[in-house]
């Protein structure tokens, strides 16, 4: 197979091998994207039932929408071999981590959270997977779990496809063994509860680094687990809470009637003892190691997890602490064509494609399947409806014009909840590479539209009481305080939300993210006496953030900041070089690095600033972070020695942000390097009426530690010397 083309999938290596099928990695050569392909071998396709399940497989998948299941695009034959197309996934099998000795616990809990609102979901939608284990479960390089593998699975709902009596009958044991429930060994049909204990036995094996029966054979097994008593929890390993235990045992019950009901309520009783596994000290001698290797600050940039752990973070990425209240999600329709010409319609394909794909890279961000959003395509389609049946809140719709060599792109974001327009916005462009042009296009687009859904969600959560907020929604208020409208109150009101949020729930990482960068706010906009102790603390919530979840970029993003107004250049580069890595589309960290970059880096690394702004601020000039883009600008105008540019830069900034006051210190400073030194002063001055206490003596303290040293420095302070600010 390898080299061999599937309609436009060219197969490059094999992945996998299971009793079905056989897994490949594959280049979509129409869309310039990596892809899973999974292939019923040809022998097999003459089995009926095989076949049947081979596809039922696909439907299921296919038919759910959740960022921690695998997403399938297509469902193909060709040359006589039936294949199913999904995501590409980077990362490997739970099964291939668990060790003798288990994962740490706090990681072994968000992973059984992310499969349990999985099932949850799937549950939902009519789906009973029937052979979840480990080696059906991928963790991906950020962190994220994502269940795999639905051959078994029953549909319980009518959706055309065949009942599933007609596959699995009464009497039939279909699993894996040392996962499958007590009922299913038997050959009873299962249900929902089937998942549960499953996943029961995973999360046991996660904690214990065994399963909770000692067997030597299949038989063996079958006879303990309808009459045996599995081996208690902690005293395999007695740092697991009871809290936790008692969790597996209940979701392990042989009845069915003693387990939860159904997988949201094990989602929830997770997620209730979550903090108390994050923040107690049962598990601090055997994870001191893994706390170490989190903070090594002798190797910043570097992937410090333990062998046989790579592909993990402690906690994988942020997620709300409670179900139900993910409020970004979003499809993306087919782009309509109104040129006329046949191939039109391929290029408007082609982008709306794109975009799906590189929605991907935004954080916090559940996109459905390029599969489910393109049933949805022409005028007629009702927006509302479609968001309804795709549960998703936004809706992005989009059409093309072509006009010889020149097309324009017309992309439009709906809060169909709603119903209003978000945003809109018109790309033109020549083109002389079609592929080149959608790929640009779709980074405009995707850029544009992560920035309006972050301004969204942080003004819907400041028009709610924050006694109704769970800690995902108080630190969208939070963020709406800092970013909306720079001052100093807005920046306290910002640092009480994001407390409530930590004391909500302690486990939450991008919460203590969030708290290390609104202190370290106050602390270099000197809005607080105790500037060293505040400093201090804002690292220590840096460090703790990257402790619980040291993939996700949103945490990356806000501890790179804090380690770069610490003085840790090193580790703030590689801190937000990581994030990048993983989420490209998350703007805001390209920013801060350019930042870090720009003040504190070599000749080199200031020319990559100045790349990386230029580009967020030609293409995104509409995110929330553009008026900050220039100010990053401006500093690193400064220090290659263009006063000019920094105050104009500087000026564009204050327009935006009327009350952030050290764009006007940077204005004094580049008025002061041109010898304009009334003018400077004046600015200063204005810089005094907002903030009176603010010093440059403060500020010039501030400065060394980002730029690390006196010569980088300097180029930030020189004019406020020239004009007699600083002595």
């Amino acid at each position: 197979m390898i080299g061999r083309r599937l309609l436009h999938y060219e197969v490059m290596e094999k992945l996998g091998e299971g009793g079905m099928a056989v897994v490949y990695k594959a280049r979509d050569t129409r869309l310039h994207r990596f892809v899973a392909l999974k292939v019923l071998p040809t022998e097999r396709s003459g089995d009926d039932v095989r076949r049947a399940r081979f596809l039922r497989e696909a439907r299921a998948a296919a038919a759910l929408n959740h960022p921690h299941i695998v997403t399938v695009h297509d469902i193909a034959s060709d040359e006589g071999l039936d294949f199913i197309v999904m995501e590409h996934l980077d990362g490997q099998p739970l099964s291939h981590a668990v060790g003798e000795r288990g994962l740490p616990i706090v990681e072994a809990v968000r992973i059984a959270i992310q499969v349990a609102d999985a099932l949850a979901a799937a549950h939902a939608a009519g789906v009973v997977h029937r052979d979840l284990k480990p080696a059906n479960v991928m963790i991906c390089g950020d962190g994220r779990a994502k269940v795999l593998d639905f051959g078994l699975a029953t549909l319980v709902g009518g959706d055309g496809t065949d009942p599933p009596e007609r596959l699995t009958r009464d009497g039939t044991v279909m699993g894996t063994a040392f996962y499958m429930s007590p009922e299913q060994s038997i050959g009873r049909i299962a249900d929902a509860r089937s998942d549960v204990y499953s996943l029961g036995v995973m999360l046991y094996e996660m904690l214990a680094g065994a399963l909770p029966f000692r067997s030597r054979s299949a038989a063996e097994h079958f006879h303990l687990l309808n009459s045996g008593i599995p081996i208690p929890l902690r005293s395999v390993r007695p740092a697991v809470p009871e809290a936790l235990e008692k969790v597996v045992a209940r979701a392990m019950a042989r009845r069915p009637e003693d387990r939860f009901a159904g997988m949201r309520e094990v989602e929830q009783d997770l997620r209730r003892v979550a903090g108390d596994v994050a923040g107690g000290g049962g598990e601090a001698a055997e994870d001191e190691r893994w706390t170490a290797l989190s903070l090594d600050r002798d190797a910043p940039t570097q992937d410090r997890t333990p062998p046989g752990h790579e592909p993990f973070g402690r906690g994988g990425p942020s997620r709300p602490p409670a179900p139900g209240t993910e409020r970004a999600s979003i499809a993306v329709l087919p782009f309509a064509s109104l040129s006329g010409e046949p191939d039109d319609g391929y290029i408007a394909a082609g982008i709306a494609s794109e975009i799906t794909v590189a929605l991907g890279g935004v954080p916090d961000l559940r996109v459905a399947s390029e599969l489910a959003s393109f049933r949805f395509r022409g005028p007629e389609v009702d927006v509302a409806q479609t968001a309804r049946t795709l549960r998703v809140r936004y809706v992005l719709t989009g059409n093309l014009r072509r006009a010889g060599e020149r097309i324009r792109v017309l992309a439009s974001l709906t809060d169909a909840e709603t119903s209003a327009q978000v945003w809109s916005k018109a790309y033109d462009r020549q083109l002389k590479d079609l592929f080149a042009v959608q790929e640009e296009i779709a980074q405009a687009i995707v850029g544009a539209t992560g920035g309006q859904i972050i301004r969204d969600n942080a003004e819907r959560a400041h028009r709610s009481s924050p006694e109704h907020l769970d800690a995902w929604g108080l630190l969208h208020r939070a963020y709406h305080f800092w970013n909306h409208a720079f001052s100093p109150d807005g920046l306290e009101q910002a640092l009480d939300q994001v407390r409530r949020a930590v004391a909500l729930d302690p486990s939450y990482a991008a919460a203590h993210a969030f708290q290390g960068l609104y202190l370290i706010e106050r602390v270099i906009h000197l809005l607080t006496p105790h500037v060293e102790e505040e400093r201090a603390e804002a690292e220590a919530a840096a460090d703790r953030a990257v402790q619980l979840a040291p993939r996700d970029p949103s945490v990356l993003e806000n501890a790179g900041l804090v380690w770069y107004h610490c003085s840790h250049h090193e580790r703030s580069v590689g801190a937000l070089r990581r994030a990048v890595a993983i989420a490209p589309f998350h703007l805001p960290a390209w920013g801060y690095l350019a930042l870090s970059l720009g003040v504190g880096g070599d000749d080199a690394e200031a020319a990559e600033a100045r790349r990386i702004l230029d580009r967020l601020i030609e293409t995104t000039p509409d995110h929330p972070s553009f008026p900050y883009w220039l100010y990053f600008k401006g500093a690193v105008a400064e220090r290659q020695g263009h006063p000019d540019e920094a105050a104009e830069s500087a000026g564009r900034t204050i327009e935006l942000q009327p009350h952030f006051f050290l764009a006007m210190v940077m204005v004094a400073n580049a008025l002061g390097a041109q010898g304009r030194i009334e003018e400077a002063r004046a600015a200063w001055q204005r810089v005094q009426a907002i903030h009176p206490v603010f010093t440059a003596e403060s500020y010039a303290r501030e400065i060394g530690l980002q730029a690390g040293r006196s010569d980088r420095a300097e180029p930030h302070l020189a004019g406020l010397r020239a004009a007699g600010i600083l002595a």
